[in-house]
């Protein structure tokens, strides 16, 4: 994307334009003490988080849109059919119920918020002591997300914290694959299957697959 000119299609990008509505509508509601939308540079990378509370000794928000499909994966909600009766004619009547398991964010939004976290505290010298992503029901409301088990339009759910060592060597190989790929004008080694979400990630949300070896490489 660095390199290469490069089109969407305007139709893809209508969940990002909602998604960066959102959090321009909530940053009206800030308070002292309250931070925003700041691009932080800790040497090796940049971000920019969406918001920080000093509350319970520091929160730092992430405000996502998901369809109720992912939403359900990361709560661990699952459906089960329970015996609730009989028909007159003998057969069994069942209804569906939901459970909700423990939650499993991906890997990505646990990498961005410890990323966010840790150029808080080094950058702004502020302590975060909680990580809670606001996940925003894309199709809230509808038959389609209530058949999931999903009832809520928007749901919290706290992040655990990463290792800063793990993290710290993470960020500056990612860092250095970059620079380095940069400098040599070659395509870099292709990441783990788990981050390009077992490839669907370069399919499907990548504008400049086509030139890009290792997918193409494996067609």
């Amino acid at each position: 994307m660095l390199t290469h000119n490069y089109a969407i299609d305007p139709k893809s990008m209508m969940f990002a334009l909602l998604g960066t509505q959102t959090h321009a509508n909530l940053e009206h509601g800030m308070e002292e003490g309250d931070l925003g939308e700041q691009r932080l540079d800790d040497g090796v990378s940049t971000g920019a988080f969406d918001f920080y509370s000093p509350e319970n000794g520091g929160t730092l928000f992430d405000y996502k849109t998901y369809s109720s499909y992912v939403v359900g994966k990361y709560l661990g909600i699952k459906s089960h059919k329970v015996l609730v009766g009989h028909y007159k004619n003998g057969k069994p009547r069942y209804k569906t119920v939901y459970t909700q398991g423990n939650a499993r964010l991906d890997f990505d939004l646990a990498v961005q918020m410890n990323d966010y976290r840790m150029k808080i505290e080094k950058c702004l010298k502020l302590p975060v002591s909680h990580m809670v992503c606001e996940m925003i029901v894309r199709d809230g409301g509808t038959y389609m997300a209530t058949s999931r088990g999903v009832t809520e339009r928007a749901y919290l759910i706290e992040v655990g914290k990463i290792s800063d060592r793990w993290m710290e060597r993470y960020m500056k190989k990612k860092s250095e694959s970059l620079i380095k790929a940069l400098d040599s004008k070659t395509v870099p080694p292709p990441c783990k299957s788990h981050e390009c979400w077992g490839g669907n990630k370069c399919e499907k949300f990548c504008p400049v697959n086509k030139w890009c070896d290792a997918y193409n490489g494996g067609k």
